[in-house]
C-alpha cells in the first residue's frame, strides 16, 4: 500500500503522488471526501486501479447509505480478469468527489466491488495524467 501525498498540478491537469511505501502490498489507496447528487457527505478510501476502464462504486455502500442512482444510458457487460462475465451495468451515481481540496465531479457505475467501496478506473487515471514519484 502506498501511504499518498497527493497534489494536484492545475497548470498540467495532473496529480503527483509521493513514494512513501509500506509493506501491506502494491495498492494504491487514497482518502477522499464524496458529496452525492443529494448532497450526502461520505470519508471514504478508495482504490486506483487502472485494470478498470470506469470508475465504479460499490452497490453494497449505495444501498447502505441509500445513495441515490440513475439508469446508465448504454447497459453494458463486465467481464473478470479471468474472462468469465460477471453481470449486467445498468445503474450510475453521479457525485463530487474531493482529493487533498481539489473538487471534481465524476460518474461511477454501480456494482458489487466486495469489500472496495470505490475504484478509480482508467478513465479517472487518463484524466489526471496521474504520475508516481
Amino acid at each position: 500500500m502506498i501511504q499518498q501525498t497527493f497534489v494536484h498540478n492545475k497548470a498540467q491537469n495532473q496529480y503527483v503522488i509521493s513514494n512513501q511505501r509500506n509493506n501491506k502490498g502494491r495498492e494504491l489507496n487514497i482518502q477522499t471526501n464524496i458529496k452525492t447528487k443529494t448532497e450526502k457527505e461520505l470519508r471514504l478510501q478508495v482504490l486506483v486501479n487502472s485494470g478498470y476502464t470506469q470508475t465504479r462504486t460499490n452497490k453494497q455502500l449505495v444501498k447502505e447509505e441509500q445513495i441515490k442512482t440513475e439508469p446508465i444510458n448504454k447497459i453494458f457487460e463486465v467481464f473478470n480478469a479471468n474472462g468469465i462475465r460477471n453481470r449486467a451495468v445498468t445503474q450510475r451515481m453521479l457525485l463530487e468527489m474531493e482529493i487533498n481540496g481539489h473538487k471534481e465531479r465524476i460518474n461511477a457505475v454501480v456494482m458489487d466491488l466486495n469489500s472496495t467501496n470505490m475504484f478509480l478506473g482508467y478513465n479517472w487515471l487518463v484524466k489526471y495524467n496521474l504520475e508516481v514519484d
